[in-house]
């Protein structure tokens, strides 16, 4: 009965000729048939109380949910994740993703892509996770490693079969950052190694 709700104003007393109406909202707490008796009571003689049964379907949905930091949510379209700067040829920087599945069926068909302007700086790790049941959750990693100085941008696609959020996307940035680096040969072209080189006259 929960699942039904009843709303509209309706009248206690209707004129003769007259009439008034009232509304009926379902709204499941779970998945399958769903059923109850609507019971209008009143003063009519052979039906005092009027019974109409109500059913419905409640139907089970995925709903995805991206968190980064976790417990942080993001918002499908218009979230973005900055990665700082980072001085060229340093070891990557990463960050890691929480997928949840807040609905009540199966997460499944999960993939995760990288495209844009400077998507080989964005790499995609520990996305093992094809499928996430209800109230679960999975992690992944991207990793940034600038190829060039300056603003470096690409959109991460997390592909699912979630009815609104397919794909769920987010603006991946980060800078940079050139750096200068000695490298120091003798005459004959040979590198030398800082403090470990000998240069014999």
């Amino acid at each position: 009965a929960s699942d039904f709700t009843l709303g509209g104003g309706v009248s206690t007393t209707v004129a003769a000729g007259g009439g008034t109406s009232l509304t009926v909202t379902f709204k499941p707490s779970a998945a399958g048939t769903r059923s109850a008796v609507l019971h209008i009571l009143s003063n009519d003689a052979n039906e005092a109380s009027f019974d109409i049964a109500l059913a419905g379907d409640g139907v089970a949905q995925p709903e995805i949910v991206i968190e980064q930091p976790e417990n942080t949510s993001l918002v499908d379209g218009t979230a973005s994740v900055a990665f700082g700067s980072l001085n060229l040829g340093a070891t990557g920087v990463s960050r890691t993703f929480v997928i949840r599945n807040t609905g009540t069926a199966a997460l499944s068909g999960l993939a995760a892509t990288v495209n844009g302007s400077h998507a080989a700086d964005f790499t995609v790790g520990g996305f093992s996770a094809t499928s996430i049941a209800a109230s679960a959750s999975a992690t992944f990693t991207v990793t940034f490693k600038p190829g060039a100085a300056g603003t470096r941008t690409a959109a991460l696609h997390i592909a699912s079969n979630d009815a609104d959020e397919n794909p769920f996307d987010i603006t991946l940035t980060g800078t940079g950052v050139a750096v200068p680096e000695i490298a120091v040969e003798n005459n004959e072209g040979a590198g030398l190694t800082d403090n470990n080189s000998t240069v014999t006259f």
